[in-house]
């Protein structure tokens, strides 16, 4: 008799007669069940529970707005054609589209402009120039953010059983189910 470390093929079949769920043969009391008289009992199928703050009932994942770079890579651009799969049942193609297109008219006010690109590639040479580049870098990020918080702010005021937010680590706009606590 030779020794099979895996086991004998037996071993991995379900017993005649018998039901095996998930490599378990099932048993109530301890007592294995024939098959026919499993199938004549009824099973209860219990209805999932409903999440508070949600209309449906589902909790939507934090789900991160796809974006691509644009200007050299020195901004970002919010997709409006990529819906996450994921947005389905909460909000609408049509919705995310206008979410995404507001946020990038608000972007694109504040975007670095032709003297930005003109600092920084000097900066290089003068570190001086690096200075009047980062005051207008910064001082175009914070008007960028007031305006998203308005986006934000009307967003969740329309969409109750969702929140929008910036998540304050990777600087990505998140949308999530509201938290009612």
């Amino acid at each position: 008799m030779s020794f099979n470390p895996f086991g004998s093929p037996e071993e991995f079949l379900p017993r005649q007669g018998y039901l095996q769920v998930d490599g378990v043969t099932t048993e109530e009391d301890g007592i294995d069940k024939p098959l026919d008289e499993m199938e004549q009992e009824q099973q209860v199928v219990k209805a999932p529970p409903v999440v508070r703050g949600t209309s449906s009932g589902k909790k939507l994942p934090p789900v991160p707005m796809p974006t691509y770079a644009v200007n050299g890579g020195m901004d970002l651009k919010y997709d409006a054609e990529d819906y996450p799969i994921a947005l389905q049942g909460f909000l609408t193609r049509k919705e995310y589209v206008k979410l995404a297109n507001d946020l990038n008219d608000v972007a694109e006010k504040y975007r670095a402009k032709t003297a930005d690109n003109l600092l920084l590639a000097g900066g290089a040479m003068t570190l001086v120039l690096l200075i009047p580049f980062a005051t207008r870098r910064k001082s175009r990020a914070v008007k960028r953010n007031k305006g998203f918080k308005h986006i934000f702010a009307q967003f969740n005021v329309d969409h109750p059983e969702l929140l929008i937010r910036r998540d304050r680590s990777s600087r990505n706009i998140i949308i999530q189910s509201t938290y009612d606590d």
